[in-house]
C-alpha cells in the first residue's frame, strides 16, 4: 500500500479514533432470520422439483417394465393366422416382389401386432354435441 501524505494520514487516524455506533442487538437476529427464511424457501422449491422428477422417473420405469413384459411374452415367430413369420414374409414378397426382405419382415411383424390389439371405445362425444354445448343449447 502506498504511503499517505501527512495530512491524510492524520485525518485517517482521527476518523479511525472516532466513536462509532454499534449495530442494534436485534439486527443480528433479523439478518439471520431473513437468511434462514430464504434458504428454507429455496429448499422447499427444489424439494418439489425433485419429487416431480422422482415421480416421473418412477412412471417411466413402470412403463418400460410393462412394455418389456409384453415384448418378452409375445410370440414374434408367428402371425395372427398361426403361420411362421418367415411364411408371412414369403407370402408378402410374392404379392409385392419389390419389397425388400427387411421391409417384408417389418410388415409381417406389424400384421402380427395388429392381431393382438384390444379394441377400445372412443370416449369423446360426437361433434354435434360439442357444438350444441358450446352454444348453450345442450341437454
Amino acid at each position: 500500500m502506498s504511503e499517505l501524505p501527512d495530512d491524510l494520514a492524520e485525518l485517517e487516524r482521527r476518523l479511525a479514533g472516532r466513536p462509532r455506533p454499534e449495530p442494534d442487538a436485534a439486527l443480528r437476529r433479523r439478518v439471520v432470520g431473513s437468511v434462514r427464511d430464504e434458504l428454507e424457501r429455496d429448499r422447499r422449491r427444489f424439494a418439489g422439483a425433485w419429487r416431480y422428477a422422482a415421480a416421473l422417473a418412477a412412471a417411466v420405469l413402470l412403463g418400460a417394465n410393462l412394455s418389456l413384459g409384453v415384448a418378452v411374452s409375445a410370440d414374434w415367430r408367428r402371425d395372427e393366422a398361426g403361420d411362421d413369420i418367415g411364411t408371412t414374409v414369403a407370402r408378402l414378397r410374392q404379392l409385392d416382389p419389390e419389397l425388400t426382405e427387411d421391409e417384408a419382415r417389418r410388415q409381417a411383424l406389424l400384421l402380427q401386432t395388429r392381431a393382438h390389439l384390444v379394441p377400445a371405445p372412443v370416449v369423446r362425444p360426437p361433434a354435434e354435441q360439442i357444438g350444441a354445448r358450446a352454444s348453450g343449447h345442450g341437454d
